[in-house]
């Protein structure tokens, strides 16, 4: 039997992280900014089939999925058939900061 399929959306100001972190990327080589673009849709669809095996990081169902080679998380809540993407967080930035989005 096939796996469920999930969609992903993006909170607004995690899709402006991910653009902001894409940016400054292709300012240090655009093709350092192209594999972490391939990076996070490589991460993106496997969510997408197995969204669930994110580690569970809050009661509120958050998960979060590492990067292999960069370091950030894409930060997400799993709801029925969608996956909310709350963040794509530096895994130095501040933890919790995404917190207030789960409320928006």
């Amino acid at each position: 039997m096939p796996n469920k399929r999930y969609r992903d959306t993006f909170h607004p100001e995690a899709l402006e992280e991910l653009i902001q972190t894409e940016l400054y990327y292709a300012d240090v080589s655009p093709s350092l900014a192209s594999d972490f673009f391939n990076e996070i849709e490589s991460a993106l669809e496997y969510l997408r089939e197995f969204a669930d095996a994110g580690q569970i990081i809050h009661s509120r169902n958050v998960r979060k999925s590492s990067l292999k080679r960069f370091p950030y998380n894409v930060v997400y809540v799993l709801e029925n058939d969608e996956i909310f993407i709350l963040a794509v967080a530096h895994q130095r930035s501040q933890p919790l900061y995404w917190f207030r989005r789960l409320s928006n």
